[in-house]
């Protein structure tokens, strides 16, 4: 085995000399072009030295045209490409800047082949065992890494911090490439990395190789139609004169006109407009080179006229052929489906996926034609074959130079503000816009033409996905018996969805509207088969109910999402307010406390911060109540307090839709009015988590990111309907309604700001009440409902949470 190692590396070795010393002959001209490109573009020197790690540990100085204004090394894992210049972005780009390597293979610094050469700072990392096994071949200009890892770029350029990505996720992948290659090298893997990399960045070489030779073969063809074979001499010698400036504009104008990026397998007749332009202006330059070079003299002016449609013939002729044999049909000629041409918001995982699964399914009725994203180290590259263009605020002027139909956002991960900027973007183009749902919305990350949907509010205003420690809410949840109240509504159905993943033993709904209830249970029943559920139609005001449901199912853990949540219904309504909110909570806490339930979260309100309505102040007595009884049982209270959810029952966004519908006009109560809105999955994922972390008695607060202007919110959902606000629906401002504030608050003055393990929920120190006290008031207000003593239930209210204030609405 020693002997074949050492006769390979030899045989390797005199490869390497033979091929780099002819190809630094060959590609001299082109050595001398760059070299004098790189002089003019911007001052400094035309070649940089970096230090490089080569076999067996040994540094060496690799050798590169300078690329960036400073002379720094362009490393992969910067960021942005703001320092190179525009000859170094072209360079990098078709990674030209990397031919002077050939030199440092001659010397035998390395060799064509083997694994890429690293920085000293990232050799260091390497595990001993790995570098010494890795650094045993002679280091090359490409590997096993470069043909196959083919989206390392767009994953820094994705990246937040990536230095820090290259060196946790890149490079142990092009360590595992590298150990593949020394395992398997040989002289034929050598051969077939050079060829696969040639065909890797130079992909579309064939298609420029082949409209040059039709240039070549339109001209022959239009000379010989002229003048019959064999051709006269006097013709021949107009002929080798007239061909490479023919040749040389006509290639020019069409590489310029991005010919050769056009795919052939989707051909359609945007692709005969370009060839049409291009042939005519490259007939129109090459006719004005030759009346300049020579007069004309000697060119026949039939041929003149010939060449075009020729040329015509035999650029899109290919094409179409091309597409008909991969088709088997010619229905794409009369097909609408080929005017749909798709330009993609976001050359991101998202977007690759998405174009991909285009080009898949000619079906489809999408082309795409290009990207735009706002990641400047992917202007002037592709994605699948399609380019990025450039910035996303350029869509304005894209859209009238590349006729594009249809838009398509890919920013599954994107963050409100970055998603309202892109839609105000596309809002006045004209064009129609789609976009893809939240990461979190995906089934499995996989993004295809399914996923494409109507831009929705929840777009705007969602925010990122939620991370949650999916192992300790499991060890809560799971094979236990859950319970949870107000099941059918907007919140408690969602909970009831999600705690259905998580496995419990038994899931116990308890519910009063007998629809919701039944709707929910048919929807848990079809998608969770094999869950044990226990619909049960009760209220928790009632004692017998309540008492009778807990030792029946004997739940460990209570979830309650029952209440009244309607503000300016509940404010003339003090008895209902108090006798669902306070008294229902009480009954259910204490029966589940006394069945010696584990744990029992209680769902509240931002609005029970300083409340200035009687729901807020409702919602604040409970949670009183809960944290009072937490220190009086073992049972494990928690409440989580959080904002507005998108889309539940009781918010604006389904009264505005209504109006929209109508024509309008929506009625906004104020034109500051501000509201904390979050969905309704991120509600409950957050609700899930906190239940799992709290320890008893802890307020937890969902953190709801910045408020939104009601005023806004109407705005977005008009223009969504692709209408104008004010001109086609009116806003109209009605005032505050009873019990509304301006804003909302998520934290008392006394409560004691605390971050938790979760970045998501803060913890609000809760604050000490009498218990004694607490039960005397609890009981009078009791007997108040009994009485239907309305006034002297709101006064109780006041005296159970002092801080509400009615007078500031």
């Amino acid at each position: 085995m020693p002997e074949v190692r050492v006769k390979v590396s030899r045989s390797k070795r005199v490869f390497d000399i033979v091929f780099s010393g002819l190809a630094i002959i060959v590609l001299s001209p082109l050595l001398f072009l760059i070299a004098l490109w790189v002089k003019l573009d911007s001052r400094g020197k035309v070649f940089v030295r970096h230090t490089r790690i080569g076999q067996y540990g040994k540094p060496f100085k690799i050798i590169k045209f300078r690329t960036s204004r400073s002379g720094v090394e362009f490393k992969p894992s910067m960021k942005i490409d703001t320092q190179l210049t525009g000859c170094g972005r072209f360079l990098c780009h078709y990674h030209l800047d990397q031919l002077p390597l050939l030199f440092n293979v001659f010397k035998g610094d390395m060799s064509l082949v083997g694994p890429r050469p690293e920085i000293p700072e990232h050799v260091a990392l390497y595990p001993d065992s790995i570098r010494d096994f890795v650094l045993s071949v002679p280091v090359g200009m490409t590997d096993y890494a470069l043909v196959e890892f083919s989206n390392e770029k767009e994953l820094l350029a994705a990246s937040e911090h990536p230095d820090i990505d290259y060196v946790e996720k890149i490079l142990p992948i092009k360590l595992a490439y590298h150990q593949q290659y020394v395992v398997e090298h040989s002289f034929l893997l050598d051969i077939v990395l050079i060829f696969k990399t040639f065909k890797r960045l130079f992909r579309r070489f064939p298609v420029l190789l082949h409209d040059v030779i039709m240039v070549a073969v339109a001209w022959t063809l239009a000379m010989v139609i002229r003048y019959d074979l064999p051709l006269e001499a006097h013709v021949q010698q107009v002929f080798w004169q007239s061909l490479p400036v023919v040749l040389g504009v006509q290639s020019i104008v069409l590489w310029y006109n991005g010919l050769y990026q056009g795919i052939w397998r989707f051909s359609s007749m945007p692709d005969v407009a370009n060839i049409l332009r291009a042939v005519s202006l490259g007939t129109l330059a090459s006719v004005l080179l030759l009346v300049l070079l020579n007069r004309l003299e000697g060119v026949p002016r039939s041929s003149l006229l010939l060449y075009p449609f020729i040329l015509i013939l035999l650029l899109g002729m290919p094409r179409f052929l091309y597409r008909l044999l991969h088709e088997h049909s010619l229905g794409f000629l009369t097909r609408p489906s080929a005017s749909q041409r798709v330009l993609v918001l976001g050359a991101g995982t998202s977007g690759d996926m998405l174009v991909r699964d285009m080009l898949r399914n000619p079906e489809c009725g999408y082309i795409p034609v290009g990207f735009l994203d706002d990641k400047a180290s992917l202007h002037g590259g592709k994605v699948q074959g399609v380019p990025v263009i450039d910035q996303i605020d350029q869509l304005p002027n894209v859209l009238d130079s590349m006729k594009i139909d249809l838009i398509i956002i890919a920013m599954p991960s994107a963050s409100d503000e970055q998603m309202q900027h892109v839609v105000e973007v596309c809002e006045p183009c004209n064009v129609p816009f789609r976009t893809l749902p939240k990461f979190d919305s995906i089934v499995n990350n996989e993004v295809d033409l399914s996923a494409v949907r109507e831009v929705s509010i929840d777009d705007l205003l969602g925010r990122a996905k939620v991370q949650l420690d999916w192992e300790l809410i499991q060890t809560e949840l799971h094979s236990k018996v859950v319970m949870v109240t107000g099941g059918g509504g907007s919140i408690g159905s969602e909970l009831c969805r999600q705690i259905a993943r998580l496995n419990p033993t038994a899931l116990v709904i308890f519910e009063r509207s007998e629809f919701n209830l039944y709707r929910v249970e048919l929807q848990l029943r079809q998608e969770f088969p094999h869950l044990i559920l226990h619909a049960c139609l009760g209220d928790i005001v009632d004692v017998v109910a309540v008492r009778h449901v807990l030792q029946q199912y004997r739940p460990e853990v209570v979830f309650h999402a029952a209440a009244y949540k309607h503000v300016p219904m509940l404010q003339n309504q003090a008895r209902e307010a108090v006798r669902n909110n306070v008294l229902g909570t009480k009954i259910l806490a204490e029966a589940a406390a006394a069945q010696g339930c584990a744990i029992f979260v209680m769902i509240s309100t931002d609005k029970a911060v300083n409340p200035t309505n009687i729901m807020g102040a409702s919602k604040r007595a409970a949670e009183i109540f809960c944290q009072a009884l937490s220190r009086q049982s073992k049972t494990r209270f928690i409440t989580v307090r959080f904002g507005n959810v998108l889309g539940s029952a009781g918010s604006v966004v389904p009264l505005f839709k209504e109006q929209i519908a109508r024509g309008g006009p929506v009625t906004v109560t104020h034109a500051d009015i501000s509201r904390y809105f979050m969905t309704i999955p991120e509600a409950c994922q957050l609700i899930l988590q906190a239940a799992a972390m709290g320890k008893g008695g802890e307020i937890f607060v969902l953190d709801m990111g910045k408020p939104v202007k009601i005023r806004y919110l109407a705005e977005q959902m008009i223009r969504l309907s692709g209408k104008k606000p004010e001109r086609d629906i009116k806003i109209v401002y009605t005032g505050l309604r009873a019990g509304e504030k301006l804003y909302e608050e998520l934290f008392h003055a006394d409560e004691r700001l605390e971050k938790t393990p979760h970045a998501k929920i803060l913890l609000a120190a809760p604050r000490q009440n009498d218990w004694a006290q607490l039960i005397e008031l609890l009981t009078a207000s009791e007997r108040a409902c009994d009485e239907y003593a309305a006034e002297e239930v709101q006064n109780l209210l006041q005296q159970l949470v002092p801080e509400m204030n009615l007078s500031e609405t």
